[in-house]
């Protein structure tokens, strides 16, 4: 990918633009060349994340010129068909999110769906006979076929999708990894093999997939009534197989008359044409549906109930009925239940009293945990956003100006989800605040480039005094012949400079301006001896440009006192050659002055060359 660097000073900056794409391009996790060729599926449509790399957001300068002509579109498309490739999805795209919801919501549906295969037998009241129901057992494989193939899919996605390394997460965010090798062997090694999907299914790199409250409860109380559902298959099943063992029993006191065959009615399709000679006879004499199916003298137990439904011919009404009485055994949590001494229905109503207690208690534990969290911030959210709403009311403030303190508020809280960070940094101990503030801030430093030249001592009193800022899209951070009382340093977004002259730069990732704040400093501390000591006066630093936010920006702060205190007192390492090389070559207010004195000097010279046009 080619990446092109101007400078519209009025001279040919070319070396200085190719030194900074190059240090354009030195960020974790390199340009993400993966995500950008995927187009829309590699862009961030979070519009507060302060995770995803500022460029990777195709809305803001990224779309497709629309002067191409036809031939050059048709040249594009042919290009793409032959040189196509799966692309890498950005897990904060909104079609990442999206199927990580039907996801979670098909994992729920399948495991509700493989219950009803216990559902395709019954038992013929006339015929003493089980009989498999062909048409809706083709009619679940093919539904249960269909939720394996979605999550057959969503196991190939896992190999596309970018995930944040946990690693390397220094101010609490992670780097994007978009390498397809690196995403392949990370997904083998943790994620590839599930079990069970319903509780695991959901993607790690998201948080929640459903964010709001009722959403969550609405999923918990769905969980607790597939637990209903599978139950009351169970029942429906160990029933059945009840009623086939009473007459397994019946055949062989009836024997020879009875064989084991006539127990089985096959699809039920042809069982007028079984009903003939041996079985006939049978079914005739036999007492089975005395013992059996029509009050039936065998002992049931809890299983009593099912006998009737396992005869009747329509599976809504088996499933339905099942259905009930299993959601009633869980809420209950099998008071009820009186079983006969047969084991296997013992240990069976242990298994529903045990699991209605299990998930009475998950199910209350994690609503009151979940609300309790998840609703105090929502609440405190709510409280603040309403605070700032009547304020707004009674400063009768106009309604674009609302809109954006309204975004103030909303990106503020997206980033720090209501923590104060000062406030807890202020209750830790000192040494504690100092290591704390290093490992948040000084990876930060070293990627601008004025800061590598400089020593670990300036850069750990820096770090002390930087202060986290968040920048709305539209927001001036400076405005041209205005005082400048701050240094800001860009972590994650992109600026528009715009000079006096028209011409304008754009600030990312590892820049910094207002920098002549810092020039101002470096100058009253460099010339200390030529002022008098007893002036307390300072000098103020204006803008030379107006410096605007294009999307929204976080970013470092250092204040003016906080960094009059550091050239003061660490004056002797800002002094030195490369630190003040670097300062010229990274600032582009010192490129300007630069290049408003070459101009001035060679207008200068041409002036002189128009007045003697001999001494040319």
């Amino acid at each position: 990918m080619e990446l092109h660097f101007s400078q519209d000073f009025g001279i040919d900056v070319e070396d200085d633009g190719e030194e900074l794409a190059g240090r354009e391009l030195a960020v974790p996790g390199g340009r993400h060349e993966h995500l950008l060729k995927s187009g829309l599926l590699g862009r961030c449509d979070d519009p507060f994340c302060t995770t995803c790399p500022s460029y990777i957001d195709y809305s803001a300068g990224s779309q497709m010129k629309k002067s191409r002509n036809l031939f050059s579109e048709a040249k594009s498309v042919a290009l793409g068909i032959v040189k196509w490739r799966p692309a890498i999805y950005n897990p904060h795209t909104k079609v990442i999110q999206r199927w990580n919801q039907v996801f979670g919501v098909c994992c729920l549906i399948a495991v509700f769906v493989d219950p009803l295969f216990f559902f395709i037998f019954s038992a013929k009241q006339g015929y003493f006979c089980i009989v498999f129901n062909q048409e809706l057992a083709i009619g679940v494989t093919i539904v249960r076929s269909i939720f394996d193939g979605i999550y057959f899919i969503h196991m190939l996605l896992q190999f596309r999708l970018a995930y944040f390394a946990l690693a390397s997460q220094t101010s609490g965010t992670g780097v994007l990894i978009d390498d397809p090798k690196t995403i392949a062997l990370h997904y083998l090694q943790s994620w590839m093999v599930r079990f069970l999907p319903l509780l695991f299914g959901r993607s790690q790199s998201g948080g929640y997939i459903f964010e709001t409250a009722w959403a969550n409860f609405t999923i918990n109380l769905f969980i607790y009534l597939l637990a209903g559902h599978v139950v009351g298959s169970c029942w429906y099943l160990f029933g059945l197989q009840r009623v086939n063992q009473c007459l397994i029993n019946t055949c062989r006191a009836e024997r020879p008359v009875c064989r084991k065959e006539f127990l089985d009615c096959g699809n039920g399709h042809n069982i007028q044409a079984l009903q003939q000679g041996a079985r006939l006879v049978w079914t005739n004499s036999s007492n089975a549906s005395s013992k059996c199916l029509v009050n039936a003298s065998f002992a049931y137990g809890i299983y009593s109930i099912a006998v009737p439904v396992a005869m009747d011919d329509s599976a809504i009404h088996k499933y339905v009925y099942s259905l009930f009485w299993g959601f009633l055994q869980i809420s209950t949590l099998g008071g009820n239940l009186q079983p006969s001494l047969f084991v296997g229905e013992v240990f069976f109503t242990f298994g529903v009293i045990g699991l209605g207690l299990l998930l009475f208690a998950l199910l209350i534990g994690n609503m009151q945990n979940f609300l309790q969290s998840l609703g105090r911030r929502h609440l405190e959210m709510q409280l603040r956003r309403h605070d700032v709403e009547r304020w707004m009311r009674r400063r009768e403030l106009p309604v674009v100006l609302r809109k954006r303190v309204r975004q103030a508020v909303r990106l503020k809280w997206a980033s720090t989800r209501g923590v104060n960070e000062e406030e807890l940094l202020d209750r830790l101990p000192e040494d504690m605040q100092k290591e704390i503030r290093r490992f948040l801030c000084f990876e930060l430093l070293t990627k601008v480039r004025l800061f590598t030249v400089m020593d670990d001592k300036v850069l750990d009193a820096i770090c002390q005094r930087l202060h986290e800022m968040l920048y709305i899209e539209g927001s001036e951070v400076f405005l041209a012949d205005a005082p400048i009382h701050r240094m800001i340093f860009v972590v994650r977004g992109t600026l528009d400079s715009v000079w006096k002259n028209g011409n304008t730069h754009t600030l990312v990732s590892g820049d910094f301006c207002g920098e002549e704040l810092l020039h101002l400093c470096l100058n009253e501390a460099l010339n200390t001896s030529k002022r008098d000591s007893s002036a307390p006066t300072r000098g103020l630093a204006f803008s030379t440009r107006t410096v605007r936010c294009s999307s929204s920006v976080e970013a470092f702060s250092l204040e003016e006192k906080d960094l009059r205190y550091v050239v003061a007192n660490y004056i002797s390492y800002i002094r030195n050659p490369r630190v003040l090389s670097a300062l010229k070559s990274e600032s582009h207010y010192f490129r300007s002055n630069a290049a408003r004195r070459i101009q001035a000097a060679w207008k200068s010279h041409i002036r002189r060359q128009s007045r003697n046009p001999l001494r040319s």
